[in-house]
């Protein structure tokens, strides 16, 4: 695997990523379509046996499911990997709706880290 410096950050991360929408699930219709954890959990230990250590989620990827995985497969290795999450797609209070609120950002980034 090769790596390369984020941004300004100094963070290392392998040049390919491991994006999550997909191990979110669709229990709500709005992804990819059904899967199944173990198979998630496996591809996740798989990427990192090839020397992944960047990983994307966002808590919309199946309403969370997709952050619970990663935390799970993760928690042995966590010092050792990057994971980006995004936030910002509110279905936590109603309506679905786009909130930038710094009160919702920061509720939505605390469910995030939970784990």
């Amino acid at each position: 695997m090769k790596y390369r410096v984020l941004g300004k950050t100094g963070l290392k991360v392998s040049e390919v990523g491991f994006g999550g929408w997909p191990i979110g699930g669709n229990a709500f219709g709005n992804s990819y379509g059904p899967t199944d954890d173990k198979q998630s959990l496996a591809a996740i230990g798989r990427a990192l046996e090839l020397g992944c250590n960047f990983f994307d989620t966002a808590d919309v990827y199946g309403h969370g499911h997709s952050e619970e995985l990663l935390g799970q497969a993760l928690r042995g290795c966590r010092s050792e990997v990057i994971i980006a999450t995004k936030v910002g797609g509110d279905f936590y209070h109603g309506t679905p709706r786009m909130n930038f609120n710094s009160d919702y950002l920061e509720f939505a980034l605390g469910r995030a880290v939970k784990d």
